[in-house]
C-alpha cells in the first residue's frame, strides 16, 4: 500500500479509537485521553535544514504508548531523535510532544518490524535489543551539520552508540574491552563460554552481543 494512502487510513482509523489497555480494553474517555495527550504543542520547526529530525521516516507510524503501567494502542506518532522527544497526533492537523517523565516506553511498527524504545530517564529513549538482569540498547541522534550541502546548506546527521544498562548504570560499548568491563563480574566464564561455542562477539555488529547477554544472565 502506498505510504501516503497508508498514513490517511491510520489517521482514519485513529479519529474513531482511542485504544488502551489495562487487564482489558479501556473506552475513550477524557481521563484517558488526558493521561496520554499530556504534552507541549508540536510544531515543525526545521524547514530551512536537509533532511528531517526523525528516526525513520518523516511520515506517521503506527504505535503503543505505556504511561503510568496502561498500554495506549492505535497511536499515531513520529520520534524526533534530534530533540529525543515522542511526538503524538492528538487528531488529524493537530501534535504534541509527549511530556517524556510520563512515558515508559512505546513501541513502533515500521516496514513490519516493532522498535521498541525504553525511557531511562537521564540516558533518555533507548531502543532496547535485549532485555534481562540488564539492557543492550541503542541510542539514536541528529544533529545539524552546518552548511553540509554544497557549503551552503545545512543538513541532519543521524549516528546510533550501542549501550549497556543496568540500573544507574549505562556503559558505551565501542570494544570488546567495553563489554567484559560491563560483564566483569562474570568474566571468566564469559570468556571461556566464548572460546567455547566459537561466538564471536563483535561490538561493531551488536546483535551477535546478545548470546552472550543470554549467557550471562543464565549464570
Amino acid at each position: 500500500m502506498d505510504r501516503a494512502l497508508l498514513s490517511l487510513f491510520l489517521i482514519f482509523l485513529h479519529t474513531f479509537s482511542l485504544g488502551a489497555s489495562d487487564a482489558g480494553i479501556c473506552q475513550d474517555t477524557a481521563y484517558l485521553r488526558q493521561q496520554i495527550y499530556n504534552g507541549r504543542v508540536w510544531e515543525k520547526r526545521y524547514n530551512n535544514v536537509y533532511g528531517n529530525e526523525f528516526f525513520l521516516t518523516e511520515a506517521l507510524t503506527e504505535a503503543s504508548v505505556k504511561i503510568n503501567g496502561r498500554v495506549f494502542t492505535g497511536q499515531l506518532c513520529l520520534y524526533d531523535i534530534y530533540n529525543d522527544q515522542l511526538v503524538l497526533m492528538t487528531r488529524p492537523g493537530s501534535y504534541i510532544e509527549a511530556n517524556k517523565e510520563n512515558i515508559q516506553e512505546f513501541t513502533m511498527v515500521y516496514n513490519n518490524r516493532k522498535y521498541r524504545f525504553v525511557n531511562f530517564e537521564s540516558f533518555g529513549y533507548g531502543h532496547v535489543l535485549y532485555q534481562g538482569t540488564l539492557y543492550l540498547a541503542f541510542k539514536y541522534t541528529k544533529e545539524i551539520r552546518k552548511k553540509a550541502i554544497e557549503n551552503r546548506f545545512d543538513a541532519f546527521d543521524e549516528s546510533k552508540q550501542a549501550y549497556i544498562i543496568r540500573g544507574e548504570e549505562i556503559i558505551k560499548i565501542t570494544s570488546k574491552k567495553d563489554l567484559f568491563n560491563a560483564l566483569a563480574d562474570k568474566e571468566t566464564e564469559i570468556k571461556q563460554f566464548l572460546r567455547q561455542t566459537g561466538i564471536h562477539a563483535d561490538t561493531k555488529r551488536v546483535e551477535t552481543l546478545i548470546p552472550v547477554l543470554e549467557f550471562y544472565d543464565s549464570l
